[in-house]
């Protein structure tokens, strides 16, 4: 239950300006073995007679991992989560039809989108350590995270919920996320089977000889593998946080509590049982399980990468590295489940030991960036992704750093450098996100000038080629007879029809008379030696 305490007191219940992690305490033992009727921080949204404080009150929705804030009214709430619905749904879609439009492709843009996300999605992550960020950095944090992946950035249900607890509220979430991957699936399959039905192919036709061509459309099938492909992509962090987040247990007392809600008791009733429905299938299929499915397709197919039925379905996941590395998207997903890891299950650790395991972890990132050198430079526009890359590395890296040494800062009680930190933090940031964003438009704006002007130059070939062909057409048709009366020549032009003409290759007449001769026959009738209509 909620308990007093009076080293801390100023710092959890009446100090508003820091952000303290309030499960981080433990009951005195005094506290232990009795019930006690304390009054948590009703200002800052906390319920009374909650577990470490950490419960939020009636009106008050969860922020981060150790704060509640003040819920929205009915129409604004139900208009910010339409409004995340909207961004969600847009963002899948642009992602998806990017990614269809360059299936079969190499595009430039689709290499720098997906620096784009990845930068975005690691870069959100650090809301989640109790480094005592600044509100600017948390909203920016907030921006990165509502704009890359899927989760409670935007459409937060904690305000219109009917459960009755926390705990049912987070597994009614859990539930709802484990959904999102098979109903991605059963509705890009009916839409792209509709799709295949209505304007061909159909979907399970296998492709033909010609059909197999460089210069061939994608078929439904590889758009419905492009989509759902995409779609993972887009949301595999949040997979993996949702995973983890029914594995993390607080020790409060000498017994295990969900961190999500600190009334539920963990491995035992109700949650033993969601980990053998959700947790344990979420590890198996989702962190695990699909990190293995990519690799055993890339692995299957790897002789035949470079064909457009196989760059058309999963070059969104190697199509922008070297022939050797075509794994290193397996590099990539690695990084995001260890940081994911890291700010789940770091908290245990202290924020000091999290934050330097977490740029243990992103240094090893920047020397693999570095040593493995897995971008495609075949052209000098392609030179722009190894810097992107890493640069978005090293901003994630220092953002952690900045962020380690504000959080020291604080307890010295220091403002500072937390002050100038605070601006460099989200300069940075801003000016790697800017960069990226010109970048992709720039390329965007090279593909579609380069597949303009290809069109242009076939349309005025084709042009070209039916003008010459009409010229010969008129010339063939403008045909001469010659008739022979009284000693003149008369030259009659006669105009005739298409249809008329004899594309076969004329008879050579001097061939016809060496022949002739040269098989002993004589008394034929020699050629014209005049002109010889035709």
């Amino acid at each position: 239950m909620g308990f007093p305490n009076v080293v801390l007191h100023k710092q959890f219940y009446g100090d508003t300006s820091r952000n303290i992690d309030l499960s981080a305490t433990v009951p005195p033992k005094r506290y232990l073995a009795r019930n006690v009727t304390a009054t948590c921080s009703w200002d800052l949204g906390f319920r009374n007679q909650s577990r470490l404080c950490h419960a939020c009150r009636a009106g008050h929705r969860r922020e981060g991992l150790n704060r509640c804030s003040k819920c929205p009214d009915d129409v604004q709430n139900y208009a910010l989560i339409l409004l995340g619905v909207v961004v969600i749904v847009g963002g899948i879609v642009f992602i998806a039809g990017t990614a269809i439009k360059s299936a079969g492709k190499r595009d430039l843009s689709e290499s720098v989108q997906k620096i784009l996300i990845n930068y975005l999605q690691v870069a959100t992550l650090a809301r989640a350590f109790p480094l005592r960020w600044p509100p600017a950095l948390q909203a920016l944090f907030e921006f990165q995270g509502a704009i890359s992946t899927i989760g409670d950035h935007l459409v937060n249900p904690d305000c219109v919920a009917t459960s009755s607890s926390d705990a049912e509220l987070f597994y009614a979430k859990q539930l709802g996320f484990a959904m999102v991957p098979p109903i991605t699936v059963a509705v890009s399959f009916l839409f792209w089977y509709s799709y295949g039905a209505t304007k061909g192919p159909p979907f399970f036709k296998k492709r033909t000889q010609v059909q197999r061509g460089e210069n061939q459309l994608p078929t439904p099938k590889d758009k419905f593998v492009v989509t759902v492909g995409a779609m993972l992509y887009f949301i595999f962090p949040t997979l993996v946080k949702q995973a983890f987040s029914l594995f993390d247990c607080k020790n409060i007392g000498g017994m295990l509590y969900l961190q999500a809600s600190l009334e539920e008791e963990c491995f035992t009733g109700q949650h033993s049982v969601m980990l053998l429905l959700l947790g344990i299938p979420q590890f198996v299929g989702f962190v695990v399980g699909l990190p293995v499915l990519l690799l055993f397709f890339l692995k299957r197919n790897r002789a035949k990468l470079q064909t457009h039925a196989v760059l058309s379905r999963y070059g969104l996941f190697y199509g922008a590295y070297k022939e050797e590395r075509y794994f290193w998207e397996l590099v990539i997903v690695l990084r995001k489940i260890f940081i994911v890891g890291i700010s789940v299950f770091g908290p245990s650790l202290g924020p000091r030991h999290q934050a330097q395991l977490t740029l243990l972890v992103l240094l090893v990132c920047i020397c693999l960036e570095v040593y493995g050198g897995p971008f495609r430079t075949e052209t000098s526009r392609h030179h722009i992704l190894p810097k992107l890359e890493f640069s978005s590395l090293i901003v994630e890296w220092l953002t952690m750093w900045s962020g380690l040494v504000m959080f020291t800062s604080l307890d010295k009680g220091t403002t500072d450098s937390v002050e100038i930190l605070t601006v460099i933090v989200i300069l940075i940031n801003v000016c790697m996100f800017l960069w990226l964003i010109l970048m992709l438009g720039r390329e965007c704006v090279n593909e579609n000038k380069e597949s303009g002007a290809a069109q242009t130059v076939i349309n005025i070939g084709n042009r070209v080629g039916r003008l010459h062909l009409r010229r010969k057409i008129q010339s063939m048709g403008a045909r001469m007879s010659f008739g022979r009366s009284r000693g003149d020549v008369e030259m009659t032009p006669r105009v005739i029809d298409r249809e008329e003409l004899d594309w076969s290759v004329p008879m050579n007449p001097l061939m016809v008379r060496g022949e002739m001769k040269n098989d002993g026959e004589t008394g034929a009738e020699s050629p014209p030696s005049g002109p010889v209509g035709i």
